[in-house]
């Protein structure tokens, strides 16, 4: 049965979007600021548990990088209610384990298909990172597979590649220095970069439905 949203999709495709780059920081700041206590109390959690994995050689940062798209899946989840200003509870960042299954999955498809193109000269690794950048919200807010979430984060990813990779790369850069402070900026960072990327999935789609 086809799912009603890939009208949706299919007019993007063939209608193409605008994607404003600066537009998505300043979203992205506002939605984290607006509830900045409890997205920086769930990022704690998070690194409290890859913390605890990381006593498990091998298997435990094997563990954490399968589960980790489901933990980053609960930004989103707030991130939303945020934005349509709906009541906020701490247990909707756990929304993400309704849709463990389907997220784990396409991680690991993820994983194998960018680990093969990073192995032919990187270039074909980038490419599959960034194409995949939206692959969790089609799971967890328009209710595709794992393999459906991920053809059409690539379909879509590709109308405006080079932006949205340029959007991946600066994201990176401020990850990165939020890792320099001993970790802890990446409390502030992740869920502020999370923001942004939802920000822009919500942008694209919010503009294809009108």
């Amino acid at each position: 049965m086809k799912n009603p949203n890939d009208i949706i999709l299919e007019k993007l495709r063939n209608n193409g979007y605008e994607f404003y780059l600066s537009k998505y920081f300043d979203s992205g700041m506002q939605l984290f600021r607006k509830n900045i206590g409890e997205f920086v109390a769930y990022g704690a959690i998070i690194a409290a548990i890859a913390m605890s994995l990381s006593f498990l050689p091998t298997i435990g940062s094997l563990i954490f990088s399968l589960i980790s798209i489901v933990f980053t899946a609960g930004f989103y989840f707030v991130a939303n209610n945020v934005l349509r200003e709906e009541p906020i509870k701490f247990e909707q960042f756990f929304q993400g384990f309704k849709f463990a299954g389907e997220l784990i999955l396409a991680q690991v498809l993820i994983s194998i298909f960018t680990f093969i193109g990073f192995l032919l000269l990187i270039i074909p690794g980038v490419y599959l990172a960034v194409s995949y950048s939206f692959t969790s919200f089609f799971i967890i807010f328009m209710k595709y597979s794992s393999w459906e979430a991920m053809e059409w984060s690539r379909k879509i990813v590709a109308i405006k590649f080079w932006p949205i990779f340029g959007l991946v790369l600066l994201m990176g850069l401020i990850n990165l220095a939020g890792a320099l402070f001993c970790g802890l900026g990446l409390l502030f960072t992740l869920p502020y970069t999370a923001c942004i990327t939802y920000s822009a999935f919500e942008d694209i789609i919010s503009n294809a439905r009108s």
